[in-house]
């Protein structure tokens, strides 16, 4: 039969007339429609509800964040200063090691000028020791000498 089209229920000078099959679909469209509209105004509502509790929870996470990064921002600083003092009271620094070096060099020269001075203290002691001998060797030589013409004048 040439006068069927696909998915016609009617042929062509027939179709005009709604049928039962259409009229059933086009309330169940109307059905679906519907439905759809009442379910999208429900989840806008719900979607406006969800947003509202989302923010709320989103303000609260967002706090409880801020309160989060505070505290390990505190306890970093807090674990920084005590590794500080800890490294001060346990350890040598750089500072302190320049300082020592420091001290050794101002030591060390402190030492060879002392050196220094001993050495010149030693030779005036040694200079007032040779004189004081040479002055006794003088004054044994003179004495003895004179003794000896003394006893040499007596002699006579």
């Amino acid at each position: 039969m040439g006068y069927f089209d696909e998915g016609s229920t009617l042929p062509p000078p027939y179709n005009i007339i709604i049928s039962p099959k259409s009229a059933v679909k086009a309330f169940g469209n109307f059905k679906n429609t519907f439905r759809e509209w009442r379910n999208k105004s429900k989840k806008q509502s719900n979607i406006e509800r969800n947003e509202k509790v989302a923010t709320k929870n989103k303000k609260e996470k967002l706090k409880q964040l801020i309160h989060y990064k505070e505290v390990m921002k505190r306890l970093v600083c807090r674990y920084i200063y005590s590794r500080k003092k800890q490294m001060r009271a346990d350890g040598v620094n750089e500072d302190d090691l320049l300082e020592i070096k420091q001290d050794i060099s101002s030591l060390r020269f402190e030492l060879r000028e002392e050196r220094k001075r001993e050495a010149a203290r030693m030779l005036t002691k040694l200079d007032s020791i040779k004189r004081d001998l040479i002055r006794a060797l003088h004054a044994s030589d003179v004495s003895s000498f004179t003794s000896q013409r003394m006893e040499s004048v007596d002699e006579l």
